[in-house]
């Protein structure tokens, strides 16, 4: 066969020219698509405003040459005006102190009309009622260097917003009196926008006044705090206010950076402690006849405490003085935040003062109950050594000998709240109480006391003392085995070890100068966190106690059951073989049925030779309301096995019988089975008790906690019976209950097979795996070989084909 040369040239020229023509066509695709796609060049948006702003600019008239020329108005050079409230003339034009205006509607009055005026100076106490309220002015209210009494006096009910009242203190050191005063039945209102501040009362020297309530003071009457904030003001007793027979309801609004200062009151240095940094709360005065009005009230529901001081105690909020009140001094906390504040004295956030009982013209005690809210970061410094009790960085809770029945603890109720990440140089991170104190700590609606600091019992501690004088005592306990939610705490001593469940009821002698001190490695859980209403954190002691008392501290509601115990002895009357004591541990079910160790304690003979014990101070429900269910165990004792009856209503019986055990080891002689069952027998009798033998525990195993003796006294004879094929092994038993079966299985010999019946067994063998695996690569190789053909048969047709198509050419 021969290509004739024209055809060859003639193939390959037809190639080229494809091939230029598709490159061709190609190309101008591209061309024509780009240019249907490409945009007209446009000014872009910036451009076009910038070229309009420029024409604009260009062409457009300025406002001078549009505006028709207007007449100057005459500028008044008025930037203050004075308020006189006991002037007679409210025609003046208020411009200077002899020409003074009376009434604050006046003044607001002038100042809305004459924009410059940017100060109104009282120079006497003005009357306030209705909307007081300088919005749309420039002026604030100030108090003039030499007026040194209350600058308004609230006359029915008045409401502040958008009003800075300004005490001018730093031209003012003479200041004897608050920014306001509210008497007798009448009633402040504080809003947004209202700011009363800067005024600092001197310190006290001499009976002439008391230094009372640095922007406010409220004797039987109502304050209510929506807004506003009260700041940098200054009073012996409460530093930014003062109640005495009053009420305060906050809900909103600020107190922030307010003092309370020492001072001395009847010619004696240091005899006046400052008390209440943010807030003083007093009953001074006779008491009325109505005991609901012998009180003063806090009710805080919002708003925040900030980063006042107190030199005494009380940096917060101080619920009396050093001295006691005529009335009760009460705070209901429901909310908000008392946070960053510092005393002197004990209580860096919250002083909660004792007083007079009722037998002795009480009560005069103070109460705090705290179901919500944030108590954090105050501290007490330690500095005041006039307060004898420097204790509670959080709150500390005052308390009185109970051998005078003249005098009250001040209480404290605390609710769902998480005590934690609180800090004292010495004892009691979480909580430190005095020889006076009396503490009860329940798990419903109770508090969760974890990770607190101390150098000395980082959770609870409590003292026992004889030698601290009004103050000495022996203090009484009552501590909860599981926090807010339930978790158990395991509480544990200074030394790691556990705390029996009997140590925390009780009381410490003072004249053993007895202590307890607790802390816990558990951490709160997540039932405990949302629960939790209240936050007591970060607050810090220089002495003892986020939380401090010498008082009535309760921690949740009362709600807990006993569960008694008694035990008796099955031993053949062999007393001296008994331990003299054993303990018990608890054992509680939950919602999911989930049995977890509580605690434990110990049981032991009495003088009459009884062995009783009660379990107490146990909580009943879960946070959900479930019952709570409680099982009594034993520790193990050698040589002893116990019986449980009864229930946790009636109590427990436990009753201790000597015991005894049976050893089994298992020996083999030939083919080991997997695992092999046996029982034990009483007697002869089946007892349906089974152990288990396996490899893993080496094939031995014993029968434990077993009663040595019957209910007539006599002894128990104990043998075994194992479970196994006896077809395939026999099996011998010996030894004795005393030292123990042995149990041998020797596996019995199989049956030689005869020549013919190995024969017949060769002739059923089925093909094995080797023939199999021929078998598959043989068919295997024989498709390849036909794949093969296959290619081989096409190339020659298609080389065929080809030369009949070229042969017919001729070669020249």
């Amino acid at each position: 066969m021969c290509i004739h040369k024209k055809a060859v040239w003639k193939w390959m020229w037809m190639s080229c020219f494809a091939f230029v023509f598709v490159c061709a066509c190609h190309i101008f695709t591209l061309t024509i698509f780009a240019e249907e796609v490409s945009p007209e060049p446009v000014q872009t948006e910036t451009e076009v405003v910038d070229n309009t702003a420029v024409t604009d600019e260009k062409t457009m008239p300025t406002a001078g040459a549009l505006d028709t020329p207007m007449k100057d108005t005459p500028v008044q050079n008025v930037t203050e005006l004075y308020l006189n409230g006991q002037t007679v003339n409210d025609t003046n034009d208020g411009t200077s102190i002899e020409k003074a205006l009376k009434t604050f509607e006046k003044a607001r009055e002038k100042a809305t009309s004459i924009q410059t005026v940017n100060t109104i100076y009282v120079t006497d106490t003005v009357d306030i009622s209705g909307d007081v309220s300088l919005k749309g002015t420039n002026a604030i209210i100030k108090r003039h260097p030499n007026f040194n009494g209350y600058l308004f006096n609230v006359k029915g009910t008045a409401t502040l917003s958008g009003i800075t009242v300004d005490g001018n203190s730093e031209n003012c050191p003479n200041t004897e009196k608050s920014l306001i005063k509210v008497l007798y039945n009448q009633q402040l209102n504080i809003q947004d926008g209202a700011i009363l501040q800067n005024n600092k009362i001197k310190r006290p020297n001499g009976p002439i006044y008391r230094a009372e309530g640095g922007a406010i003071y409220a004797e039987l009457s109502t304050i209510n705090m929506m807004g506003g904030i009260i700041q940098n003001n200054q009073a012996c007793y409460g530093g930014g206010i003062l109640l005495n027979f009053a009420v305060l309801n906050m809900s909103g609004a600020t107190i922030r950076n307010n003092s309370a200062v020492d001072g001395k009151i009847g010619g004696f240095d240091g005899d006046t402690v400052g008390c209440g940094g943010g807030i003083g709360a007093y009953v001074q005065g006779m008491v009325v006849s109505d005991r609901d009005k012998s009180q003063t009230v806090i009710n805080l529901s919002g708003g925040l405490i900030q980063d006042n001081n107190s030199e005494g105690p009380g940096g917060g909020i101080s619920l009396g003085y050093l001295q006691a009140s005529n009335g009760q001094n009460i705070l209901n906390m429901t909310g908000g935040r008392i946070d960053g504040n510092r005393s002197g004295g004990c209580g860096g956030g919250i002083f909660v003062q004792a007083g007079y009982s009722e037998s002795y013209g009480g009560p005069s005690y103070s109460v705090a109950t705290i179901t919500g809210g944030y108590i954090t970061n105050n501290q007490m410094l330690g500095t005041n050594h006039k307060d004898n009790v420097l204790f509670g960085g959080g709150i500390y809770v005052n308390g009185y000998s109970k051998m005078n029945k003249a005098f009250h603890d001040g209480v404290l109720q605390l609710n769902n709240a998480i005590i934690t990440d609180n800090t004292a140089t010495l004892d009691g991170g979480g909580y430190a109480a005095c020889p006076v104190s009396i503490t009860k700590i329940y798990l419903k609606n109770g508090v969760a006391l974890y990770g607190n600091q101390a150098k000395n019992a980082n959770e609870i501690y409590i003292l026992a003392s004889s030698t601290m004088g009004a103050h000495s005592g022996n203090p009484k306990f009552s501590i909860m085995n599981a926090m807010l939610g339930g978790h158990p705490y395991y509480w544990k001593y200074q030394d790691g070890t556990l705390v029996p469940q009997d140590k925390l009821e009780g009381s410490l002698i003072g004249l053993f100068s007895e202590s307890l001190s607790l802390h816990t490695d558990e951490l709160a859980d997540a039932m405990a966190s949302s629960l939790a209403k209240v936050w007591i954190t970060g607050n810090t002691s220089t002495t003892r106690g986020g939380i401090g008392s010498n008082g009535l501290v309760t921690m949740g509601d009362v709600d807990t059951t006993s569960i008694a115990v008694e035990k008796q002895w099955d031993d053949q009357n062999e007393p001296e073989k008994r331990p003299s004591l054993v303990e018990l541990d608890l054992y509680r079910t939950d919602d999911l049925n989930e049995e977890i160790f509580v605690g434990y304690g110990y049981i032991k003979a009495d003088e009459n030779g009884q062995w009783h014990y009660v379990f107490t101070n146990l909580p009943t429900q879960t946070a959900t309301g479930s019952n709570y269910h409680y099982r009594v165990k034993e520790k193990s004792l050698e040589g002893y096995m116990y019986t449980v009856e009864g229930n946790e209503k009636d109590g427990y019986l436990l009753t201790n019988h000597l015991s005894t055990q049976i050893h089994v080891q298992k020996v083999w002689n030939g083919k080991k089975a997997d695992f092999v069952k046996v029982e034990l027998l009483a007697n002869g009798q089946r007892t349906n008790v089974f152990i288990t033998l396996h490899a893993e525990n080496q094939w031995t195993g014993s029968f434990v906690d077993l009663k040595k003796y019957d209910e007539n006294g006599q002894r128990i004879q104990y043998t075994i019976y194992e479970e196994i094929n006896n077809d395939v092994y026999e099996t011998s038993i010996s030894g004795n209950m005393e030292e123990g079966f042995i149990i041998t299985n020797i596996e019995k010999k199989k049956e030689i097979e005869s020549p013919k019946q190995q024969e017949n067994k060769k002739t059923n063998v089925p093909q094995t795996s080797k023939q199999v695996s021929t078998t598959v690569q043989t068919s295997t190789r024989m498709d390849i070989t036909a794949y093969e053909s296959l290619i081989v048969m096409t190339g020659l047709g298609i080389y065929f084909l080809m030369k009949q198509k070229y042969s017919k050419q001729k070669c020249k």
